[in-house]
């Protein structure tokens, strides 16, 4: 293989490695590849540690990813603790380090690329730079919030998280911007993978490397243009990510094929994981998913902090299960139903476990899989 060839190989190898996302544990993604049947994301073992993994988003540029990502911290008037407190997907380990700050020790908080460090330190990674930005922002906002207002203060921002107007409005404004840049996106994909790559073995382009480069710079110039435009209206305290991604664009194909994914992704990271669903996914899997989120507030078992720690970590998960049955019954969800004993599948069974729903033939015990947690009588009524 010669050198003209090499080089398109290599262009393809980026343009495959552009299609991974790194997804942080407690983040989840909402992909679709053409229409609008998103397939719910998370970070599983395979290529993966206990950080996250990395998941493969939709390979035609055309297609969109969308993430939402808590902070893995539990927040209360007294301060925060690294804990993410609700698992946002089945089989997903606690995240939790015992690491706990009071507000007045808060002393620095920004974002350091896609990370949040607080006090020097980095406390966690998120799936991209504007999304650091953001949560370090509201992060910053919430310390210097009077100490008597702290509590509304934290209850309204978790209650923005569940704002499906609001939610509504983000979308209508990213597809907008967005649908220009993906189309842009693929006729450069077209033209380089699907053109100029099989081309490249069959050809020698020597006497017509102006006109490819030429028509290449044309392209990525465009959707740079294009790109840098939407990215400030959408994201302005991202400037240097901005800077950083655009000047990448300009000169490099693969990623100026996968704008778009730069300019989506981030949009509906304040949301709500359960918000997201709702908004993008079929009903049925929208109550399915709000469910699964109430058994894990409510039935998960968790390593008992210390002192003030779970004090924080049980103030914030109140407010959280709160959020979610509200949510619950603004969708005409009620929550009763969504916390049903699962249809017995064995006449002996004789109870369940709330978290899993597997059927035990014992009238009381414990189920080891969900680290303790107390069966149900199937008769028994949830409250």
């Amino acid at each position: 293989m010669g050198d003209q060839q090499s080089m398109f190989v290599i262009l393809a190898v980026f343009y495959a490695l552009e299609c991974l996302l790194w997804l942080p544990r407690g983040c989840v993604a909402f992909m679709v590849t053409i229409g609008d049947r998103f397939r719910l994301r998370y970070p599983r073992d395979f290529l993966g540690n206990h950080r996250g993994a990395f998941v493969v988003k939709p390979l035609l540029p055309l297609g969109t990813t969308h993430c939402a990502a808590p902070m893995p911290i539990a927040l209360a008037p007294e301060g925060i603790v690294y804990e993410l407190v609700a698992n946002v997907h089945a089989g997903e380990s606690p995240v939790t380090t015992g690491r706990c700050l009071q507000w007045s020790e808060l002393k620095s908080i920004k974002a350091k690329g896609k990370a949040v460090v607080i006090n020097g330190l980095r406390w966690w990674k998120t799936p991209a730079a504007p999304i650091a930005a953001r949560q370090a922002k509201e992060l910053r906002a919430l310390r210097d919030t009077d100490e008597a207002d702290r509590s509304a203060a934290i209850e309204s921002w978790l209650a923005d998280g569940f704002d499906s107007h609001a939610l509504a409005e983000v979308t209508a404004d990213v597809k907008g911007q967005g649908r220009v840049i993906g189309i842009l996106g693929s006729i450069l994909f077209v033209f380089v993978n699907l053109g100029l790559l099989p081309l490249a073995f069959m050809f020698a382009f020597t006497p017509l490397w102006g006109w490819i480069i030429g028509l290449a710079l044309l392209q990525t110039t465009t959707i740079t243009h294009l790109f840098h435009r939407a990215h400030s209206r959408l994201y302005p305290d991202a400037g240097d990510e901005r800077f950083t991604a655009a000047l990448t664009m300009l000169l490099f194909a693969p990623a100026a094929m996968r704008a778009k994914d730069g300019l989506v992704l981030p949009a509906f990271s304040r949301f709500h994981p359960l918000t997201v669903a709702a908004a993008v996914m079929p009903a049925v899997t929208g109550r399915h998913y709000a469910a699964f989120l109430l058994r894990e507030l409510r039935h998960t078992q968790r390593p008992a902090a210390p002192g003030i720690a779970r004090q924080i970590s049980d103030w914030y998960r109140e407010r959280l299960t709160s959020g979610i049955e509200k949510f619950c019954e603004s969708n005409s969800w009620p929550t009763d139903e969504l916390l049903r004993p699962p249809e017995r599948s064995d006449p002996d069974s004789q109870t369940y476990c709330p978290r899993c729903h597997s059927e035990f033939v014992v009238k009381q015990g414990t189920c080891l899989s969900c680290g303790g947690v107390g069966l149900l009588n199937f008769e028994a009524k949830v409250e």
